[in-house]
C-alpha cells in the first residue's frame, strides 16, 4: 500500500511539473524598420481592437478585421477561407463553445513576441494562454498567434492568420 501511494505521489508530481515546463515566452522584438511613429500607433490600435473584439466575442468586428480573402488556419489544421467563412464559423462554431470569461482570460494574457516591418506588410508573432477547458489533456495551453496584417484602403487587416497550440517541453531544462 505505501509503494502504491508513492508511485501515485511519484506520477501526480510528475505530471504537475510537466505542465509547467514550457518554454518560457522570448524577450519582444521588433525587425525591420517601421514606415513611421504612426504606423507602430496604428498597429497598436489594430493589435487592441482584435483582442477586445475575440474577448467580447463579437465575431463580426473579428472577421471585419480580417480581408476578404483571408486565409485563416486553426491549431488544427483547419483552414477557413475568407472573410464571411470565417464570421459564420465564430459565430456558430467556435465562440459559443467557450464561455466569455475563458476568452477574456486568454486575451487577457497575450504576450506579443516580435513584428516584423515589411512597409505595408506587418508580421506579428503573439502568445497566449487558454483555458484549460481546450486543452487536449485538460491542462492549461499555450497558443501561439501569427498574423499577417496588410494595409488596404488606408486600413490594418489581417490577411493571414495562423495558429499554433504550443507543446511543453519534452524534457524540462532543455
Amino acid at each position: 500500500m505505501k509503494l502504491l501511494l508513492i508511485t501515485t505521489f511519484l506520477l501526480l508530481l510528475a505530471s504537475l511539473s510537466s505542465a509547467q515546463s514550457f518554454y518560457p515566452v522570448p524577450d519582444y522584438r521588433d525587425y525591420g524598420i517601421p514606415d513611421s511613429q504612426e504606423q507602430t500607433q496604428e498597429v497598436d490600435a489594430f493589435i487592441l481592437e482584435f483582442r477586445k473584439a475575440w474577448r467580447n466575442q463579437d465575431a463580426a468586428t473579428v472577421a471585419s478585421l480580417h480581408t476578404r480573402d483571408v486565409e485563416w488556419i486553426n491549431a488544427f489544421g483547419r483552414t477557413f477561407r475568407g472573410r464571411d467563412n470565417l464570421q459564420v464559423f465564430l459565430e456558430t462554431v467556435l465562440f459559443p463553445g467557450f464561455s466569455p470569461a475563458q476568452w477574456q482570460e486568454a486575451m487577457a494574457s497575450y504576450r506579443p513576441v516580435s513584428r516584423h516591418y515589411l512597409g505595408e506588410v506587418v508580421v506579428i508573432n503573439s502568445q497566449l494562454h487558454s483555458s484549460p477547458g481546450s486543452a487536449v489533456d485538460g491542462d492549461q495551453r499555450r497558443v501561439s498567434l501569427n498574423f499577417v496584417l496588410v494595409r488596404q484602403a488606408g486600413q490594418w487587416q489581417i490577411a493571414q492568420q495562423i495558429i499554433s497550440d504550443l507543446r511543453p517541453r519534452r524534457t524540462p531544462g532543455q
